[in-house]
This record gives C-alpha cells, sequence and structure tokens, in this order.
C-alpha cells in the first residue's frame, strides 16, 4: 500500500513536467505496479483472483435457493439495505453530502440500529473530533436541537431529555 503511495506521489510529481513525456510515465507506472502486484501476491498480501474463484462460487452456490439475502450487516434503512445487501466486511462506506445536509445524523442513526443489535460500531470523521461527534450523538437520540446546546439555550425538558440519552449511550 505504502508504495503504490510512493509511487502515485512520483507520478503526479514528474507528470508536471513535460507533456511530451506521459507515454513515457505511464509505461513507467504499468512496470512499477506489475512488480508491486508481483511483490505483494509474494508475500501474501494480495491474491490472484483465480486463487479465490473457486472458493467464491462455493459460496455464491451455497447461498442459492434461500431467497432474498442480505449478506452485510443490516442498517434498518430497507432501500439503502437492498442497494448495498447491508454493510460488508472490508468495505469503506463514504457518506458525503453538502453541508448541513444531515450526514452526521444519517451515520449516528445507523451506527445507533447496528449497536442497538449489540454489534460492535465505530465512527470516523474527517469533519469533526471525537468531542464535537459525542455531542451530536445525545442530540440524535433526544431530538434536542445541538444548537441550543452549543449555546446553553437549554430548559428542563431538554436536560432531561439530554440525559436520558446518556444513560442510553
Amino acid at each position: 500500500k505504502r508504495s503504490m503511495i510512493e509511487l502515485g506521489s512520483k507520478i503526479v510529481a514528474q507528470s508536471h513536467g513535460s507533456p511530451n513525456r506521459a507515454n513515457e510515465l505511464l509505461d513507467s507506472f504499468q512496470e512499477t505496479m506489475f512488480k508491486i502486484a508481483e511483490s505483494a501476491h509474494d508475500s501474501g498480501q494480495g491474491v490472484w483472483i483465480a486463487d479465490i474463484s473457486e472458493k467464491r462460487y462455493s459460496q455464491i452456490e451455497a447461498n442459492s435457493g434461500k431467497g432474498y439475502l442480505i449478506s452485510g450487516v443490516k442498517t434498518d434503512y430497507v432501500e439503502l439495505d437492498d442497494m448495498l445487501a447491508g454493510l460488508q466486511n472490508r468495505e469503506m462506506i463514504v457518506l458525503a453530502g453538502r453541508p448541513s445536509s444531515g450526514k452526521t445524523a444519517l451515520c449516528f442513526n445507523i451506527a445507533e440500529n447496528i449497536a442497538l443489535r449489540g454489534e460492535p460500531v465505530v465512527i470516523f470523521s474527517l469533519e469533526m473530533d471525537k468531542e464535537q461527534l459525542h455531542d451530536r450523538l445525545p442530540c440524535t437520540r433526544s431530538g434536542v436541537d445541538l444548537r441550543r446546546v452549543r449555546t446553553n439555550q437549554l430548559d428542563q425538558d431538554d436536560y432531561a431529555k439530554l440525559i436520558q440519552a446518556h444513560q442510553q449511550i
């Protein structure tokens, strides 16, 4: 993985030169990528598709006749589960959208649905630190507006809802 990142950086740096060198860069890139792939396979970090094809076909065959099957972790959002067949192992799901479009709320709702079934959940955010993420969780769970928490505009009912949400978390 590190080798691929280094190669990508090298290609970007070298591509700022003459446009006539594009074919040379492409040839060099392909040659280096092939070496990285061979190295990964030889070290056990990578596999050839033919090596896993029979196993995967057996799994597909074993599931035939079972009817509709969600093979991953259910989000409890029916349409999303239908599109993705649930959240799959070793897949990274990127949730993107415009600011204030509900990305974090959706993420927390999915995480909560999964956690309530006793399954472990991890959330990574490139936009917020752990305190900001934490503050959203009880607000999402309780229905208390985060802005009211941040501006200290809470009434007794809000406090009660937040306390109950913290206890559930």
